[in-house]
Formats: structure tokens, sequence, C-alpha cells
């Protein structure tokens, strides 16, 4: 994950104004953002397979995608299939649901399904056209992202969900916003009555940076952002 790696501390250079520390560090707090998926193992090798959904049914096999061709079963005895429903139960005996599943084009990939025409995309799923991506579900037309799922052409961003808009303008340099379409930085808008409240990502970003790493300095983070809203909203 060399090239990933890189690519996340430059990322947070942008953002915060220095390095934060490796993204392996960072996993389990950008994993929070990605939306429900499986993992589970090969009934051939054994090995883990990653699926882009959590609703499969209970007992079934898998296989990964490069491993279609080792999946073999019996020919289907024709004298057992007296009706509709022991047709449908032979059948469901020799369904395996695919995982690990790539398309297109694509180089440097990690763990995940359902990626397209992509570089350096790790432990995400349901991503096209891309680089520079790991943590993040649902999304295409972006690069350096980490921890963001819903998105469509964003960049530089971080723990983000839903960042999209029309003609692949979604968001820049954002970190930990919901909705963001269309923002050059990180911005939170009020009603028309109060100001409108813009923070740089170099600045009040580089405050939150260290308290992100576990539940109890999240508690300060979310201090730290309250602090900035006008006061009619913090009564």
């Amino acid at each position: 994950m060399g090239k990933i790696n890189a690519d996340f501390k430059k990322t947070c250079r942008l953002l915060f104004g220095s390095e934060v520390g490796e993204l392996k560090e960072f996993a389990p707090y950008l994993s929070e953002m990605l939306f429900p998926y499986s993992v589970e193992r090969s009934c051939v090798s054994g090995k883990q397979v990653c699926l882009s959904g959590p609703y499969y049914p209970k007992g079934a096999k898998y296989a990964s995608q490069e491993e279609i061709a080792e999946v073999k079963f019996a020919p289907m005895n024709i004298n057992d299939i007296k009706d509709i429903d022991s047709l449908f139960s032979a059948a469901s005996e020799r369904a395996v649901y695919c995982g690990n599943k790539t398309f297109g084009k694509n180089i440097g990939l990690g763990s995940g399904d359902n990626i397209a025409d992509c570089v350096e995309v790790h432990d995400s799923y349901d991503v096209y056209s891309s680089k520079y991506v790991a943590y993040c579900s649902i999304g295409r037309y972006s690069e350096s992202i980490y921890g963001v799922s819903g998105f469509r052409g964003v960049n530089n961003s971080i723990r983000c969900a839903w960042c999209a808009g029309p003609n692949n303008h979604g968001a820049a340099r954002c970190f930990e916003t919901y909705a963001s379409t269309g923002i050059p930085a990180l911005t939170m808008r009020t009603t028309a009555a109060a100001p409108m409240i813009s923070c740089s990502a170099s600045t009040c970003l580089a405050k939150t940076t260290a308290l992100a790493t576990c539940s109890s300095q999240r508690r300060d983070t979310w201090r730290l952002r309250k602090s900035l809203w006008p006061k009619w909203l913090k009564s």
C-alpha cells in the first residue's frame, strides 16, 4: 500500500497542514463511513471474499471472481425435478455468489468488490473511474478520498457522506461533512437570518486532526465544532 499511503499523507497535508500518520492507523475510523457490505469465505479456497451488499441467504456459498472456473457441481438428475419447487431447491444447492469483482482496466487494487477502471483502490466497493481511494463505497469520478461514501466528482476529502453533484462537481477538501455539493472547501451554511460560517481546511481541520482517533477524542472534536456555531444555534 505504498502509493495509497503516500497519497493519504499528501491529502492530510493539504487538509490539515501536516501529516497525521499512516493510513492503516485510521482504518477503523475511516471504515465507519462504509455502507453495509459483506465479507465471507470462499467455498473454493477459503480466501476472503468481499461483496458489495449485506443481504445473502444463510448458508450460501461464495467464490472470488478468479475462482469461478473452479466451481463445479454434478449435473442435476432430471428424475429429481418433479415441480417448480424441486427445481428451485436443486438450483439453490448449486448457487454460488461471486465477490471480489473487477471490471475494465485497473491498476494497484486491494480488497474490494465491483471496482471498474480504477487506480489504487483499497478496502472499497462499487467504485468506478477513480484513483487513490480507500475505505469508500458507491461512487465514481473521484480522486484522493478516504472514508467517503456516496460520492461523485470528489477530491482530497476524508470521512464524508453523500458528496455528489451535476457534471462531476461534487466537493473538494472536505472533512467530516454530509451532503456536500459543489464546494471547494469545508463550509457550513446556516439560515438566511444568520451568517455563513466558512472554515478553511488548513485552520479548523488542523485543530481537529489529533482528536479523531478514538471515541473519547471525538467528543472533543464535537465540542470544537460546536464552538464554531453561531450563538443562536448553541442555545
